[in-house]
Formats: C-alpha cells, structure tokens, sequence
C-alpha cells in the first residue's frame, strides 16, 4: 500500500491480496510510518487489538458484577493460547476479536435498557426527574446502538462477514425471550443500512478498481468456499502437509525474485519480539492502576 499509494486494494508480492478486506493492512501501513518497515511494526496492530480487547472484557466484567470478575475475565482472555498466537501475527484475526467482543457488549447493553416510558406527563414535582431520566436513557441509547452497527461494520473491514455473528446472538435471543419490544430497540433496518454504507465507502472503490474480483473471491472463495471444504491447512493432516509444501514452493520462487525476502519469512511469527503476554497484560495493568477505583451500580 506504502509503494503504490493505493490504499482501497491490498496487493502482496506485486499481486492482488483479496483474501481479506484492508483493516489489518492499514494498521500495518500506519505502524510502518511509524516503526519503519520492520518485523516488530507488522506484528504490533494485532498486540494492540489483543490489547484493548482485553480493556474491553476488563471494562464488561466491571460493568457486570465489580472489580474482581473483570480482572478474572481479562486474565483469562490474555492467557488463553489463541491469544498468545494470533496477538503476535500479522494477521487480522485480533481486530475481527476486539470488534466482535464490542458489538456483543454493545448488544447486551441494548437488551438491558428498561422501556422508555412515553405516558404524558404529569404536572408535579416528579415530571422533571421523569423528563430527564428519559432523556438519559435515550442518549444512552444512541451510543450502544452506534457502537453496535459500528463495530459490525469495522469487524467486516477486518475480516468480512463473519464479523456479523453479533445480530445471530441478538436474533437467538429475541426469539428465546419472546419480546417484540427487544427488537424494536435495534432497528435492525436502519441500523444495518448504516453499517453497509459504512462498508459500501471502501467496498464500491474496491469492487470497481477490480471489476468484482474482491468479491467473488474475498466472497465466493473464502466465506462461501470455506464453507463447503478444507482450505488453507484446517484439513486432514495429510491436506495440511501437501498443501504446506506446495504453498512453501510456491512461495520459494516469489520471494527469490523479491528484494523482501527476509520480511516475509519472519513476518508472521519471531519468538524473540512482542508477545501477547506482555502487550495485553502491561496495558491492563496501567489502565487499572491509573483509573480510580469504583463500583459500578446495578443494571437496570
């Protein structure tokens, strides 16, 4: 993105990298400007995404029962090994984490907000307490339906249509509950117009520079594809090596005519740099020693 200027349509080894919508590339690309171009710069968006998931679920856990279930939550989150692996890869995996972790918070806030009370009211000295209540709840409202469509919409800049399992959950639950009113407080159409007109302003760009290409293969291939058969090594073993191999002669003739040799061999894991470990935990411990210690009321 850095060489040809072009930010809307990832390429890789001077082809078309359309296995993945860009967000995890342009972390990578802002990380360069600032690190350089470096093993350690296109490592660290993904130890910063496993970071402020691990602030999220800290901040949720608060927010559900004190103090003590957020740390537990976080700590666990941060051991776990799939963090450990993917927080120190270069891929998009910990940005898909972070938003779906978002948007499920945001979800399950919207769920608990009581009814607005929408009687006339009455001419007493409860009418103002009524009137601004009201209008917190409602302003509280328009942030957790925001961040909702929001982080649906940056999950799919991350990694596409799986970023969408959020509205799954919410749907399970208003059929489980039986409460139309549960649904009425998404506004589901308006709220995913939103999210595809934010998507739409990289995907129109892209589809039109590649005349579709992005979708049918980003789409066809590896959402729909994936779907329906074993790819890239979540086979069989026997699938897994013969692919690897294939892949790794593939990849020896592309990168010996590449000045980036060296890059791309240690892009996706070095033992001797950053480990999720140390990103996510030293970033819990400084916004908690930081922040004043409080407990948060009940949810209504």
């Amino acid at each position: 993105m850095i060489e040809r200027g072009d930010y809307i349509v990832p390429y890789f080894n001077n082809q078309l990298r359309l296995d993945k919508p860009p967000l995890a590339y342009w972390g990578q690309t802002v990380s360069y400007r600032v690190f350089g171009e470096n093993d350690f710069a296109a490592r660290f968006p993904s130890a910063i995404a496993s970071a402020l998931t691990a602030l999220l679920i800290f901040a949720w856990g608060m927010r559900l029962d004190g103090e003590k279930l957020g740390w537990w939550a976080a700590i666990i989150f941060t051991l776990s090994l799939q963090t450990f692996v993917h927080a120190k890869a270069a891929v998009a995996d910990m940005w898909l984490v972070l938003f779906v972790t978002l948007a499920h918070w945001a979800g399950f806030e919207l769920i608990q907000l009581p009814t607005l009370n929408v009687q006339r009211p009455t001419p007493n000295s409860e009418e103002t307490n009524q009137t601004s209540n009201t209008k917190h709840q409602t302003s509280l409202w328009w942030w957790w339906w925001l961040t909702f469509y929001f982080a649906l919409a940056l999950g799919f800049l991350a990694k596409g249509p799986v970023a969408w399992v959020p509205l799954l959950t919410v749907a399970v639950t208003i059929i489980f509950a039986r409460d139309a009113q549960l649904g009425r407080r998404f506004k589901f159409v308006y709220g995913i117009l939103l999210t595809l007109a934010m998507i739409a302003l990289w995907g129109i760009p892209a589809l039109i520079q590649t005349r579709g290409e992005f979708f049918t293969v980003g789409i066809g291939r590896h959402v729909i594809g994936r779907s329906f058969a074993t790819m890239e090594g979540h086979g069989a073993p026997r699938l897994r090596r013969t692919r690897r191999r294939r892949l790794q002669r593939k990849i020896d003739r592309q990168v010996s005519r590449n000045r980036h040799r060296h890059h791309f061999h240690h892009l996706y894991f070095d033992q001797n740099e950053i480990t999720a470990l140390h990103a996510t935990g030293v970033s819990i411990a400084v916004v908690a020693a930081s922040a004043p210690s409080y407990r948060p009321g009940k949810i209504p």
